[in-house]
């Protein structure tokens, strides 16, 4: 059996059990998250190694609030290797990060149809 990619505790907590709440922030999450992935390929592709490093960076909140606790170590990864300036290494992790995140979203839609 395959494990799960979220692990919506952490945000059950952060909204004191509030399933209108958690319904929000999971929708923000679901519209929110694509575009910057669109970002870090952006960067990578242009050689923004800098920008690349900020901008997983600032993703991770947003995966720990999900519990899509592989997907911030993904995003870790990648922040490090952006900021190493390796292109290869960031390039594997950034493709990680994809499935991570896609992963993620197939449960936070099911998710929602459960809150």
């Amino acid at each position: 059996m395959k494990e799960a990619s979220t692990d919506l505790e952490q945000l059950r907590t952060l909204c004191n059990g509030d399933a209108g709440r958690m319904k929000r922030y999971i929708g923000m999450f679901l519209q929110g998250t694509p575009p910057a992935l669109d970002q870090l390929k952006a960067d990578l592709g242009a050689g923004d190694f800098q920008g690349l490093a900020r901008n997983a960076h600032a993703l991770k909140p947003q995966s720990a609030y999900m519990g899509a606790s592989a997907l911030k170590e993904g995003l870790e990864r990648l922040e490090h290797a952006a900021k190493a300036g390796h292109p290869g290494d960031a390039a594997s992790a950034l493709e990680e990060c994809l499935k991570l995140h896609a992963d993620a979203v197939v449960e936070l839609r099911a998710a929602l149809d459960q809150l």
